[in-house]
């Protein structure tokens, strides 16, 4: 798998970060606890990761803040959901 990333687009995604960094840390706080395999960090990686996917995906591409951080807090809670799903050995 490429990437043909332009500084550009690096810079916009920093944007968009930067933007909803201290928001989208209150939401992973407030999530944290939920389940011992997640801790705080763990899900603001997740949260990151998936912005990155949407951002590269254009899915991102005038969206309100808003917008992108219900979206991360409703992929956190379907994370939450798989894990619970998923059958225990």
């Amino acid at each position: 798998m490429s990437f043909d990333l332009r500084t550009s687009d690096l810079r916009t995604f920093d944007l968009i970060i930067k933007r909803i960094s201290r928001t989208l840390q209150r939401i992973t706080q407030k999530l944290n606890g939920r389940f011992s395999f997640m801790d705080h960090d763990d899900l603001y990686q997740e949260a990151l990761l998936q912005l990155w996917i949407d951002f590269q995906g254009g899915r991102l591409e005038a969206k309100t803040d808003s917008y992108i951080l219900q979206g991360c807090y409703f992929h956190l809670k379907t994370t939450f959901a798989r894990h619970r799903a998923a059958p225990r050995s």
